[in-house]
C-alpha cells in the first residue's frame, strides 16, 4: 500500500487554508473510521512549509511568538522579510526545509502552499493534491508580496474552490472525492 499522501492547500491570507486543513483532517479521520474495511492506521497530520521558519525565526527572536494564530501584521511582515532573505541564499531553502522535516507516512496536509517553487516540489517529487481556495469576501486586505501573488497564475491546481463555509458539508465531499478519484489506492489496497 502507498504510504503517504499529500494534500496542500494554497490561498490567499485569510481565505481559511488552516481552518479548512483541519476540518479536512477530522472529516477524513471520520470517513476512514465509517469506511471499515480500511487498513489505513497511519497518522493524518496537518503541516505548513513555514514550520521551519517560524521555528528559525522564533530561535533568533524568542520574545516574539511566531506560531500564534491569528498572524499579526508585525509578526506577518517578520516571517515574509526573512522567508525572502533564505530564499535569496538558496531558491530552494524552504522546499528543503519542509521536505527533511515533513512526516514520511501518512496523510499530510499542508495548510500554506504559497510559492511556485513549493507546487512544483510537491507535484513532480510527491505526486500532490494541490487545491486552490478562493474566498470572495476575505475581509483581510491582501498584501502585495510574492507570498501573496506567486500562484496567482499557477495552472496546475487539481482542485480550485470558492470556500464557502455555509455550504462546508458539500465542501468536504468535494475534497473527499478528489482524493478517493485520484489516489483509490492508498486507501483501498
Amino acid at each position: 500500500m502507498a504510504e503517504r499522501l499529500i494534500i496542500a492547500f494554497s490561498g490567499k491570507a485569510g481565505s481559511g487554508k488552516s481552518t479548512l486543513a483541519h476540518m479536512v483532517q477530522r472529516n477524513l479521520m471520520q470517513r476512514l473510521d465509517d469506511l471499515g474495511g480500511c487498513d489505513w492506521d497511519l497518522p493524518i497530520v496537518v503541516t505548513s512549509f513555514a514550520d521551519a521558519l517560524r521555528k528559525e525565526c522564533g530561535e533568533s527572536f524568542p520574545q516574539t511568538d511566531f506560531h500564534e494564530k491569528p498572524t499579526t501584521p508585525l509578526v506577518r511582515k517578520m516571517l515574509v522579510a526573512w522567508g525572502q532573505l533564505r530564499r535569496l541564499a538558496s531558491p530552494d531553502y524552504w522546499v528543503q526545509a519542509w521536505a527533511a522535516y515533513a512526516p514520511r507516512k501518512g496523510i499530510i496536509i499542508v495548510d500554506d502552499l504559497r510559492f511556485n517553487k513549493e507546487a512544483m516540489y510537491l507535484r513532480t517529487e510527491e505526486d500532490a493534491i494541490l487545491i486552490r481556495i478562493h474566498t470572495p469576501d476575505n475581509p483581510l486586505k491582501v498584501e502585495d508580496d510574492v507570498s501573496e501573488t506567486d500562484l496567482d497564475s499557477f495552472d496546475y491546481f487539481d482542485l480550485r474552490l470558492v470556500a464557502d463555509y455555509g455550504d462546508l458539508e458539500s465542501l468536504l465531499n468535494t475534497i473527499w472525492q478528489h482524493i478517493r478519484n485520484r489516489r483509490q489506492n492508498i486507501l483501498f489496497d
